[in-house]
């Protein structure tokens, strides 16, 4: 990785105040405005009663809590096993701890390197909340890792959000983000080109392959980059 590798902002799972209260105490629940619910979501699950959906937030919450302490004993495979196990727990419609417990998987498979994972995670917070800004972080840095055009692009677009619509003005992400928006963007067109090359040296040997069978070769033919840059043409070698 060269002297622009983009660092990992220091991160860790949601922790909400009703991890410090005694074992007597429900945790908080967190009041959830209907009109931010994904309609789809809502209308496959038929809404439990008050007191069924407490007690269903309050085991995903246990779950959520115990993932919380493994992954601060760096026990993350443990801490995934608990947050889908709250995922579980937490009915459909409650979008808002579904966001959190998706995001904190995401979190952990990010502490693995597993970017793919990662992606998927943090794919599924942002579907439950899309202005989750952290999740929009996590994925960013894990597109960044899977280093493939189709991922830098993605990990821009989402930089791109942050800046132009979630992040404050002035707060001190916004310069980081901006910085790393601006970093990729070399690094994006630099791959581009690499993937480019790397899938037309595949296209000489399949067209070597069909070519040879006729006496003749790739080699026969020049290949030239169109002058718009978005194109090759290819004329037989005089």
């Amino acid at each position: 990785m060269t002297s622009s590798k983009i660092e990992e902002i220091q991160d860790s799972p949601e922790i909400k105040s009703s991890e410090t209260l005694s074992s007597k105490e429900s945790p908080e629940i967190i009041p959830v405005e209907t009109e931010s619910l994904d309609e789809n979501i809502v209308n496959e699950e038929i809404r439990f009663s008050p007191s069924q959906e407490a007690e269903l937030v309050v085991k995903a919450e246990e779950f959520k809590i115990s993932g919380n302490a493994f992954f601060r004993d760096l026990a993350y495979k443990s801490a995934i096993s608990c947050y889908q196990s709250a995922l579980d727990a937490c009915p459909l419609y409650l979008t808002q701890y579904r966001a959190t417990y998706y995001a904190n998987l995401g979190i952990c498979h990010l502490k693995l390197d597993d970017w793919g994972s990662t992606v998927k995670s943090c794919s599924e917070a942002i579907k439950n909340d899309p202005k989750y800004i952290k999740a929009y972080q996590r994925r960013a840095l894990a597109n960044y890792h899977i280093n493939t055009w189709a991922s830098l692009q993605e990990a821009m677009d989402d930089y791109k959000r942050l800046v132009e619509e979630l992040l404050p003005e002035n707060s001190p992400e916004m310069k980081e983000t901006t910085r790393r928006l601006q970093e990729l963007e070399p690094k994006l067109k630099e791959t581009a080109e690499r993937e480019t090359q790397e899938m037309l040296g595949k296209l000489k040997d399949v067209g070597n392959s069909i070519l040879g069978k006729f006496g003749l070769s790739t080699d026969m033919f020049n290949m030239e980059k169109g002058a718009s840059g978005n194109g090759y043409s290819f004329n037989i070698n005089k």
